[in-house]
Parts: structure tokens; C-alpha cells; sequence
């Protein structure tokens, strides 16, 4: 009788233990804002040959090329010039990465990490 009572509270144990793990994973999941690829390219001035998803998930990455390298200049990324590459990828459920390259007319390189906001919105630290 008593294995059975104590074999029980192990099972229900187990059971609670279970649940508190992935409860926080869900409540984390549904409070992550969600990154818009298409308005973020646009706001940045560049060209996706094709976004694969609407939404940029943690540890997903667009690649595209710079066609108005003035908009990069809100972001402090300055000197680059049109058809630059530009990788954007979200290295956490609150930040961004921004990188700039290019080889033509000198090779250079920048990068800035952005803060993303409640609203989905990328923001300078």
C-alpha cells in the first residue's frame, strides 16, 4: 500500500515538474514580438530576392542587397554604397543584428546590434 501511495506522488512529481518546464518555454514564445521582414527590408532601403517567411523567428537570417544606403545611416552603419550586402538576423527574442559589407570601392564591414521593442519595432540600445 505504501509503494503504491509513494509511487503515485512520484508519478504526480514528475507530472508538475513537466508542466513547469514547459509552461515558461509557451508563456516566453507567446510573449516574443514578432519582427514584420517585408516592412523592416523597406524601412532599410533593400532589395530581398525572396523572403522566405513574413516573420524573422530567433535564429533566422535575410540577406539582401542596399539600395538606398542613406536609410542605413539612421541605424550609425555610414559610408557604404548601393548594392552592398546587408544580413539581417535576430540572435535573441529582443535583438538584431545588422551587417553591412562590401568589397567595391574598398573592402569595409559594419555592424550594429538593435534592440527590438515591445511592438515589434527595432530601436538603437
Amino acid at each position: 500500500m505504501r509503494t503504491c501511495l509513494a509511487r503515485g506522488r512520484l508519478h504526480l512529481l514528475v507530472l508538475a515538474t513537466a508542466l513547469a518546464l514547459v509552461a515558461p518555454a509557451d508563456a516566453l514564445r507567446a510573449q516574443r514580438p514578432e519582427i514584420d521582414v517585408t516592412r523592416f527590408t523597406h524601412e532599410l532601403g533593400l532589395v530581398v530576392a525572396e523572403a522566405r517567411k513574413a516573420h524573422l523567428a530567433v535564429g533566422d537570417a535575410v540577406t539582401g542587397s542596399a539600395m538606398q544606403p542613406a536609410l542605413l545611416q539612421r541605424l550609425g552603419i555610414n559610408g557604404m554604397h548601393r548594392g552592398a550586402r546587408v544580413v539581417i538576423a535576430r540572435v535573441a527574442p529582443d535583438h538584431v543584428t545588422v551587417e553591412v559589407d562590401e568589397l567595391l570601392p574598398a573592402p569595409q564591414r559594419a555592424a550594429v546590434k538593435l534592440r527590438v521593442g515591445d511592438d515589434g519595432t527595432l530601436q538603437l540600445p
